[in-house]
């Protein structure tokens, strides 16, 4: 199985004015700043900046590990319905635009962990081509999630 793992950060979430103005250069975390977040953009970015590594003969997995200013472990589900599933986000895993990669997984590495720990969810991709998919034994190990909707719609997951 091929692996892929980004690291988005929270500079990418950065205004131009905030570039501009040298923000990068400062603490991610500033006292008192409140900004609104779309944690679900970055994670199709790294889709998309990740997709010509993956080989349709290989089984894909992209796993993010971020860094962002509201962090992917927090409304998990959520991000992944936006990034990946969402019509009205042009989600990745809406149609077989990204039919070479299986799934992306979301990991973290747990709070106040001791010993450290982490997790990991995965999100399948439903137009995957099935020698992209991913293992089953991957899919059941990280409770792998088929299909994420809300509003009165079902949570799916991959039964071991």
């Amino acid at each position: 199985m091929f692996t892929e793992v980004k690291n988005p950060g929270w500079e990418g979430e950065l205004t131009a004015e905030e570039l501009k103005a040298g923000r990068q250069h400062q603490p991610k975390d500033l006292y008192c700043e409140g900004r609104s977040a779309a944690s679900w953009e970055r994670a199709q970015f790294e889709v998309r900046k990740a997709y010509k590594k993956f080989d349709p003969q290989n089984r894909n997995l992209l796993i993010l590990a971020d860094d962002l200013f509201i962090s992917l472990r927090h409304g998990t589900e959520l991000w992944a319905n936006y990034a990946l599933y969402s019509r009205q986000t042009a989600g990745c895993f809406r149609d077989n635009t990204y039919e070479n990669l299986g799934g992306v997984g979301f990991f973290w590495v747990v709070p106040n962990s001791d010993p450290i720990s982490y997790e990991m969810r995965i999100f399948l991709n439903p137009y995957v081509v099935q020698s992209a998919e991913l293992p089953e034994d991957i899919r059941e190990a990280f409770h792998a999630v088929k299909e994420v909707q809300r509003s009165g719609f079902r949570i799916r997951t991959v039964q071991p």
